[in-house]
């Protein structure tokens, strides 16, 4: 009879453990139950101010890119001015004048809060300036017919060295939107990795709060899918010139520099060709920017189409494309772009409203030189296409 009393102590003692134990349990798994609720909150947040970064990278981007589309806008006016004389020209060039300081202002705007991009603007600001002073000399040496003056100085180089300055300054932009991203994403790839890991400590407890950590794994597996799938897209529009689908120019010229180290390491020939639509103005004059849009896309598949697999075809903005072909000579380059420009001027492009337009293509080619870098080289192709158009169009030339 004695033991009795100590059986139900025993038992009683039992039981306040177990309560003990079961109220413990219950009380941490509601803790880890709220700290996981907290956790897909934060994530929550986290997404959201991931996409907010993501969408403002792509807005100065896009921006960027339309400040490089602007001023290249201007170049051809004032190039075609210079060529001709014609006042039609000057058009784009006040378009591009004109869309400049608005695509500079929205780019300070997006980028005002970062002390890195304020210097950036500001240096942006001084090139454009210096690149408007050189411009505007051009063109009012041409109106008061001092041609060769003006001739003189676009042959200089001074015009081209300030727009590759002021493009330098673009990409610097792009980078430093492009390294806080790459950033930002770490921060919040490593928040998510902290949420993933309370996921598994809950479905370790027990079998609802599995189904809650698979859930919520679900959500994240789902959400690191968007961000794979915007940093794809991200990666695409700065390197994709999205009209022809072909490399922009940021892209083409990191091709360039290193085929021109490979080239100058293996002793390997290069070659670099600029290629530009013959009277590109008058294609759109007659058929609409839509119309000028089909033709760059017809010339971008028949470039793609004509040249070989190893060569990069690019579009350096406006109606100017690029090939870069490794281990080429110029002898080879000059055939390759020859039957080039022959399959541009037997193509008929049929337009929007069923007319055919017909399209000519103007090549300047420059093979590498010791001691010579990719902006030296794609200037003197440049140079080349620069007599192929005085020379009548719709022909090749060699760089001197």
């Amino acid at each position: 009879m004695v033991d009795i009393p100590l059986n139900d102590a025993a038992v009683w003692r039992g039981r306040k453990r177990r309560l003990a134990f079961g109220f413990g349990a219950l009380l941490v798994l509601a803790g880890l139950f709220g700290a996981i609720i907290g956790n897909a909150h934060s994530a929550a947040e986290q997404r959201r101010e991931a996409q907010s970064w993501y969408v403002h990278t792509l807005e100065v981007i896009v921006a960027a890119e339309g400040l490089k589309a602007a001023v290249n806008m201007m170049m051809r006016g004032e190039r075609g001015y210079l060529i001709t004389g014609d006042e039609k020209f000057l058009r784009s060039y006040s378009t591009g004048r004109k869309e400049v300081p608005e695509l500079v202002a929205r780019l300070s705007r997006n980028t005002g809060d970062n002390p890195v991009q304020v210097r950036n603007i500001a240096s942006l600001r001084q090139h454009m300036t210096s690149y408007n002073r050189v411009l505007e000399q051009v063109i009012r040496l041409r109106r008061d017919g001092r041609e060769a003056e003006a001739v003189a100085i676009v042959r200089s180089g001074s015009g081209y060295n300030q727009i590759e300055g002021l493009l330098a300054v673009v990409t610097a932009i792009e980078s430093e939107e492009r390294r806080l991203l790459a950033e930002r994403a770490r921060i919040n790839e490593a928040a998510e990795q902290t949420i993933e890991r309370h996921y598994y400590a809950l479905a370790a407890v027990g079998g609802v709060l599995l189904i809650i950590a698979g859930a919520a794994g679900v959500s994240t597996a789902r959400a690191q899918k968007r961000a794979r799938l915007a940093n794809e897209r991200l990666r695409i529009s700065a390197t994709t010139d999205e009209l022809t689908g072909l490399a922009n120019r940021r892209s083409f010229m990191s091709s360039l520099e290193v085929e021109v180290a490979r080239a100058k390491r293996s002793g390997s020939p290069l070659s670099v060709a600029v290629a530009d639509v013959d009277f590109f103005k008058k294609i759109n004059d007659s058929h609409g920017h839509a119309g000028g849009d089909e033709v760059l896309r017809v010339l971008a598949r028949t470039a793609k189409e004509t040249m070989r697999t190893g060569d990069v075809v690019g579009r350096l903005g406006g109606e100017e494309f690029a090939i870069l072909m490794p281990d080429t000579d110029e002898n080879e380059a000059r055939i390759a772009c020859e039957r080039l420009r022959g399959a541009v001027a037997a193509r008929k492009v049929r337009v929007p409203g069923g007319a055919d337009a017909e399209v000519t293509l103007s090549t300047g080619i420059a093979l590498l030189v010791p001691g010579e870098d990719r902006d030296r080289l794609v200037r003197r192709a440049d140079d080349a296409l620069y007599r192929a158009k005085e020379g009548g169009r719709n022909q090749v030339r060699l760089a001197a």
